[in-house]
């Protein structure tokens, strides 16, 4: 995938449009940049061989991280300049551990072989994730600082609080959350202890000695 060199026009101007109508209706938003599906690989290609998804090399390479960051993302954050009150923190990306985790919504067992007998039934559902921790890591730092440089809060979507602290330790992992951290709380699963409500939690430190 080699992202364009410029950002259509449009994206920016829609954006502003947008922004119009939630300043009008006295709203703040959370803009996210991507969600995880940014990189799944789609099913289906067009007569150019092009097709929804299959983007991980903007994360993986850094040259064509740097261009995504430095036309799509740099051209919305012009165009929330004038329109700061709306913005509660823009997100980099919806739920990243999908992207870097061999099991979850993006598997389709077709890249790793199938369990033979006696082995973990699992394996049928897991793949070669898309990218690694490593490069993850990077692609939401180098967001969060340009978000960050042009004058608004940061945030990632983080799939649960076990992406975002060690429950053993309660420190921060290594995973970047930005100067406004959060997580989704499902409750219908078991991803997330009861505790979350705890003081403990609330009495951690984030960037800049905000709790």
């Amino acid at each position: 995938f080699n992202p364009p060199t410029r950002a259509d026009t449009r994206y920016k101007l829609h954006f502003e449009e947008l922004l119009k109508k939630f300043r009008n209706a006295g709203m703040m938003i959370i803009p996210s940049f991507i969600d995880f599906k940014w990189v799944e690989n789609s099913r289906s290609r067009d007569d150019k061989g092009l097709a929804p998804g299959g983007r991980q090399d903007s994360i993986k390479d850094v040259t064509k991280r740097g261009i995504l960051h430095n036309t799509i993302l740099a051209d919305l954050l012009v165009a929330s300049q004038k329109f700061k009150e709306q913005i509660f923190a823009w997100e980099v990306m919806n739920e990243p551990f999908w992207c870097h985790t061999a099991f979850g919504p993006l598997s389709s067992g077709k890249h790793i072989p199938l369990p033979q007998p006696g082995e973990d039934t699992l394996l049928q559902f897991a793949r070669v994730p898309e990218v690694t921790s490593d490069q993850m890591q990077g692609f939401l730092k180098d967001a969060i600082q340009l978000i960050e440089n042009m004058g608004f809060e940061s945030t990632v979507g983080h799939r649960s609080i076990r992406d975002l602290i060690d429950l053993q330790t309660g420190q921060f992992t290594t995973m970047p959350a930005g100067s406004r951290p959060q997580f989704h709380y499902y409750s219908k699963f078991l991803v997330d202890p009861p505790q979350i409500k705890g003081q403990r939690l609330f009495q951690l430190r984030f960037k800049g000695g905000r709790k």
